[in-house]
């Protein structure tokens, strides 16, 4: 029966058990890199964005016309 699992196991879930088989340094490496992939996205998006201040008055001034 325990034969059994273990291909069930490996069937079902293919690449979650491949993680959990690594080793601490490798899942450390990892984390690491995806870290950094995630900064840099970040970092992108910061360029384009605008500041919370100018979206609220914006959003003031759109208020204040609808009223006119």
């Amino acid at each position: 029966m325990a034969e059994e699992e273990d291909s069930v196991d490996s069937d079902g879930s293919g690449s979650s058990s491949e993680t959990e088989k690594q080793d601490p340094a490798d899942k450390k490496a990892a984390r690491k890199e995806h870290k950094k992939k995630v900064k840099e996205e970040k970092r992108e998006a910061r360029k384009t964005k605008t500041p919370k201040a100018i979206k609220k008055r914006k959003k003031k001034m759109a208020k204040a016309k609808k009223t006119r």
